[in-house]
This record gives C-alpha cells, sequence and structure tokens, in this order.
C-alpha cells in the first residue's frame, strides 16, 4: 500500500490567497494614475470624473463586502 498524501495545511492557501489579493489590489490602484492622462486626453473626460468614478468603485466594493460575505457563508458561493 501506498501512504495516503497529506492534506496542504489550510494556512498555506489562505497565505497564497493574501498575497495573490495584495498584488492584484497593487496592480489596480497604482495603475489608475498612469493611466488617467490617457483617458483624460482619449476619452475628453475630465481628472475630477475620472477620480470620483474611480473612489466610487472602491466605496461600493467596500459597502457591498459585508452583504457578498454573508452570502457565501450562507451557501450561496460557487461550487
Amino acid at each position: 500500500m501506498s501512504p495516503t498524501p497529506r492534506a496542504a495545511h489550510p494556512s498555506a492557501g489562505i497565505a497564497a490567497l493574501a498575497v495573490g489579493e495584495t498584488i492584484v489590489w497593487a496592480a489596480f490602484y497604482y495603475t489608475f494614475p498612469a493611466l488617467l492622462t490617457r483617458w483624460k486626453g482619449a476619452e475628453g473626460w475630465s481628472k475630477t470624473i475620472l477620480t470620483a468614478a474611480f473612489a466610487g468603485t472602491i466605496m461600493l466594493s467596500a459597502l457591498l463586502a459585508p452583504l457578498a460575505g454573508r452570502l457565501i457563508d450562507r451557501g450561496h458561493g460557487r461550487r
């Protein structure tokens, strides 16, 4: 009989998700100012409108996160 493979420790998966989330957040957050001047020139939108839209999406995400967490905890997540 071959030995049963050991399951990975759950904290390893959580750590990997935390690192991935940090990298994605940094990419999203820090590329916005770099793209701001391009969008301003290409689309003709003002810097104020673009920044307000960016801030609004972050606020909406913060407001909806508890609801999303509750729905996932109740079993409405991916299966």
